[in-house]
């Protein structure tokens, strides 16, 4: 990292920069990871005047821009210690510059030459903590949506990701099915791989077919993608032997756990099951 710091290094792209994957990868996301931290001020060793969040008015530099070096007479790699020992408050034509000016004796007041400089990072709009959170800054990048009505169906506890994953692809409609996939490549065969009739679609996979009557979502799914790419299918009475085990091995694992609220549903699916 040029100046040992990652706002001072050129981008990714640069002639300059590390080629170091870890390096390329992490200048990938500064712009964004700059919106999450912020400086709690001690000594401003570490700090740079113009990319760290250390006043209320955010990154400097992206708000005026590289013109305002000359205007302030702060260099780029200015950090705050260095401009406080030798910086004198000036007035400017510009009113945005006074309220720099401003924003400065705010931090000379919270100067602590004998302390160390803090990191915070943001976890609500404006609200920062000196930890960082997982799911708090994900909630905070992503787009949000209203919550569906089905998401207790999938996302529940103890539930199998591999199943809920391929049940969350079927409610959305994302599953690579014949007629997704002839809009990618107009030469695949759209017809349903597991009774070769019909047209193969999410509809009909899991609710037409003659096969959705006997398997699980997940069952039919992977039977068609072991038919599909590579040329493997099984008889019916083994791949509903193999779903079967599959559900009585997750009601046990669930079981083993001291969870006793799926006890019925063990029950109803042991009754389900036809007599042999």
């Amino acid at each position: 990292m040029q100046h040992n710091s990652v706002w001072l290094t050129p981008q990714y792209g640069s002639s300059y920069s590390s080629s170091l994957w870890v390096c390329k990868e992490i200048l990938k996301v500064r712009d964004l990871a700059a919106f999450f931290l912020k400086v709690e001020l001690g000594n401003g060793k570490n700090d740079l005047f113009w990319y760290d969040r250390w006043s209320s008015m955010g990154n400097l530099l992206t708000l005026l821009g590289p013109k305002v070096f000359i205007d302030l007479g702060i260099g780029e790699t200015s950090t705050l210690r260095d401009f406080f020992l030798t910086h004198r408050r000036r007035r400017h034509r510009y009113p945005i510059l006074n309220r720099v000016e401003y924003e400065i004796d705010q931090a000379k007041a919270r100067y602590q030459p004998n302390a160390e400089d803090s990191y915070l990072w943001r976890v609500k709009e404006n609200d920062y903590k000196r930890s960082f959170n997982t799911r708090t800054t994900r909630d905070l990048v992503r787009n949000s949506s209203p919550k569906v009505p089905w998401t207790k169906g999938i996302w529940f506890t103890h539930h199998c990701p591999k199943f809920g994953f391929i049940a969350w692809l079927a409610l959305l409609d994302r599953l690579s099915t014949g007629d997704r996939t002839h809009h990618w490549n107009a030469n695949l065969s759209t017809v349903c791989v597991l009774c070769n009739h019909q047209l193969e679609t999410c509809c009909h996979l899991f609710f037409s077919c003659p096969y959705s009557k006997q398997y699980t979502i997940y069952g039919l799914w992977r039977e068609g993608n072991e038919r599909r790419h590579r040329g493997n299918s099984k008889p019916t009475s083994k791949l509903v032997k193999d779903i079967d085990k599959g559900i009585i091995n997750q009601f046990s694992a669930i079981h083993l756990q001291g969870d006793s609220r799926y006890e019925e549903g063990l029950q109803l699916w042991f009754a389900s099951r036809p007599k042999t």
